[in-house]
């Protein structure tokens, strides 16, 4: 099977509505449901439902310890935990870790890419959060959630993921011949990112995560105020994983928004600060 084929079969599934798109883990869809129709849950209650995944169960202690909770004390239980990054926060936190766990393939040549996937979207994420932090320091921004910011930017690649899995479903058929990973590259930012407002809308993601997961690439779209769009972009802006082009736009945009007054700020100590707070997470 070669790289033409794999189009066809991708473009098939796609206007067909067979490509299958992925679901997220069960007690992430529990804790949010639960939080979300029981404003007056208690504490216990949504300890025993994290419990359920050994997985989130761990990486909710371990931000709860992180320098971005700020605790004083270290804390080695699911509810100290909880009640230290409170109920609201817990939605955003919860799902976070739940996405890097679909990450995952069983072809080695797919698990690889799932990897680099999964590295972009965390350092993204790492990077918008920093941004958002530096920018509130200085009075910017201020109406924005900076774990929304997080997760938004942790999905705005979540579309590759029904390609990369039909990738590692058709993988046994490849008899060792592989894809390119120039193949592979093209076919998420193509056909993923289209996916993207698809897929989160399946979750019941909020419209404001939906539409900088889905429009943050379309240069034509823009905000009046400052969004997680223009965030979205500018985190972007400092990683590796766009074009120069499109670099170029997101940091002319932002400063004519006076957002940034110039580059400066990815060098700041400040910054790298917030965006080292945010990698020791993962």
């Amino acid at each position: 099977m070669n790289d033409l084929n794999l189009l066809s079969i991708i473009n098939q599934r796609l206007t067909s509505d067979k490509l299958v798109l992925p679901s997220l883990p069960d007690v992430a869809i529990e804790v949010n449901k639960k939080i979300r129709e029981c404003p007056d849950v208690e504490i216990k209650d949504i300890a025993t439902l994290i419990r359920k995944d050994t997985a989130i169960a761990a990486s909710v202690i371990r931000f709860s310890n992180s320098a971005l909770v700020k605790g004083t004390v270290k804390v080695d239980s699911i509810e100290k935990a909880t009640v230290r990054i409170g109920l609201s926060r817990l939605k955003n936190v919860i799902m976070s870790f739940a996405i890097e766990q679909m990450f995952f393939a069983k072809d080695v040549s797919v698990a690889i890419k799932f990897s680099d996937v999964w590295r972009r979207a965390s350092d993204t994420a790492a990077s918008c959060g920093a941004t958002l932090n530096y920018l509130q320091s200085k009075g910017k921004a201020k109406h924005l959630d900076p774990d929304v910011m997080f997760l938004t930017a942790l999905v705005h690649n979540i579309g590759y993921l029904p390609i990369l899995t039909e990738l590692d479903n058709l993988s046994e058929n490849l008899k060792g011949d592989g894809f390119t990973p120039e193949f592979i590259n093209n076919l998420g930012l193509t056909k993923g990112v289209k996916l993207n407002k698809t897929i989160l809308e399946k979750w019941n993601f909020t419209d404001a995560i939906i539409r900088a997961a889905s429009e943050w690439h379309n240069t034509e779209y823009k905000t009046e105020d400052i969004s997680y769009v223009d965030i979205l972009r500018l985190g972007l802006s400092r990683t590796n994983y766009i074009e120069d082009a499109f670099k170029s736009f997101a940091t002319n945009s932002s400063i004519e928004k006076e957002i940034i007054e110039n580059n400066a700020w990815k060098k700041s100590k400040e910054f790298n600060l917030h965006l080292q707070n945010y990698k020791n997470i993962f």
